[in-house]
């Protein structure tokens, strides 16, 4: 029994927090709670009193890594979808564009990569009125595209009255921009019944191709313009959230808003993009879900996970003054503070190593590979060969793991409403 554990059973703990982890337990659904929920909800429990470390790390993460995370994310949406930019330059190449681009599906995993670094701090006001500036961005949390919908944007895009606005969150965001970029199959995603659709498939090749570009930048101008609104809602010389979010008055709830958001590596990175689609978590009817893949058609889903890792890391680690590993060793818990930065270490070495993607593994796991999926997850010190994805599954778990125990009781913060803590 850890120093940690013991410590928390004479303050007499409930046993929820106490529950030891087992990598062989049965796998739980995730709840979408902290996908999509506004967050931060819950107030720290304990002591309402504001610690300086606390408040220091407020200050860093505002002002060091959240906005500089949107003014880049601005920079990059904004280049991609200018006159231009990457997009132009790929319209301009016609249907020929849909096969083997690589300097444009590198331009795009930059425009990716910049949004995913944004998923660990989605608070504030990227949820503000119903998530409406994060949905632009990316609505993957939402659940899986409507490629329907977005067909049907491709036809109203440019007939009068059209407002991109109006249309559901599933139809938006790089969800949409993966499907309308990438997918070589032009024919529509609708049922024959559909009324909008009905003439698509007899428009030549190149029609098609320039309805669907056309689209795509409606929306890469769509992201580009949250992309600035959450710049303006951060930085010191507009709306100013930062100063507000490290404000001393409101350090314990900003912190649980904080901690809240990072549990994106759970229900996010580990249960939405991995568990889901590989058939780990019970998501779907069947023994895998390839519906779910983040991004099938431009096989960038792994990229989006590292991402995801990497803003984690940063979070995490803030810079040398403080973060939550200072907090955390000033706490006493030196050992929690390095077991995390070793853990996140572990995984991201390892997705480097990964050179798959991931259809291809759900693939493989539908062919007849769920058990040795479900064991590489729940073994993830023996990598596993063939299925490298599970394998980091599991990886991912022990981090997750330990922020359901340690992290919040050190960090004197609740789960998140969405979140369990492990029973077993």
């Amino acid at each position: 029994m850890t120093l940690l554990r013991l410590t928390l059973m004479l303050l007499g703990l409930g046993p929820a927090l106490l529950a030891c982890t087992d990598s062989t337990r049965e796998l739980p659904v995730p709840d979408p709670a902290v996908l999509s929920a506004a967050s931060g909800s819950s107030e720290q429990s304990g002591t309402s009193q504001a610690s300086p470390l606390e408040q220091q790390l407020l200050v860093a993460v505002a002002n060091e890594i959240i906005l500089p995370n949107y003014e880049r994310l601005e920079q990059v949406a904004t280049q991609f979808a200018s006159q231009e930019g990457a997009l132009a330059q790929y319209c301009s190449q016609g249907p020929d564009a849909l096969v083997g681009n690589d300097q444009f599906l590198a331009n795009f995993q930059e425009l990716v990569v910049a949004v995913q670094a944004t998923e660990m701090h989605a608070f504030g006001p990227a949820m503000a009125n119903g998530a409406q500036l994060r949905n632009k961005l990316s609505s993957y949390h939402v659940g899986p595209i409507s490629a329907c919908g977005i067909d049907e944007i491709a036809i109203l895009n440019q007939t009068e009255g059209f407002e991109l606005g109006q249309r559901p969150s599933n139809q938006r965001g790089l969800g949409a921009l993966d499907y309308l970029l990438f997918n070589p199959e032009l024919k529509h995603s609708c049922p024959p019944q559909a009324s909008i659709t009905a003439q698509w498939n007899e428009r030549s090749p190149e029609d098609q191709f320039g309805a669907r570009c056309n689209a795509a930048k409606a929306l890469a101008d769509d992201l580009a313009s949250a992309a600035m609104g959450l710049v303006s809602a951060w930085h010191p010389d507009e709306d100013d959230f930062a100063s507000e979010f490290s404000e001393e008055a409101t350090v314990g709830q900003n912190l649980q808003l904080l901690t809240d958001a990072m549990f994106f590596l759970e229900e996010g990175a580990k249960d939405a993009k991995l568990g889901n689609p590989l058939g780990i978590v019970a998501a779907c009817s069947s023994t895998t879900c390839p519906n779910m893949i983040e991004f099938p058609h431009s096989k960038l889903s792994l990229a989006a996970i590292s991402a995801n890792l990497d803003s984690f890391q940063r979070l995490f680690e803030v810079n040398n003054q403080t973060g939550f590993d200072v907090v955390i060793s000033d706490r006493g818990f030196d050992d929690v503070s390095q077991r995390f930065i070793d853990n996140t270490n572990e995984v991201t070495a390892y997705l480097g190593t990964v050179e798959t993607d991931l259809s291809f593994q759900v693939g493989l796991v539908e062919a007849g590979g769920s058990s040795d999926c479900i064991n590489a997850a729940a073994n993830p010190s023996v990598p596993s060969e063939s299925l490298p994805t599970c394998t980091l599954y599991g990886l991912i778990k022990r981090v997750v793991d330990d922020m359901k125990i340690d992290f919040v009781t050190i960090l004197n913060v609740n789960l998140p409403g969405g979140t369990r803590a492990d029973n077993d």
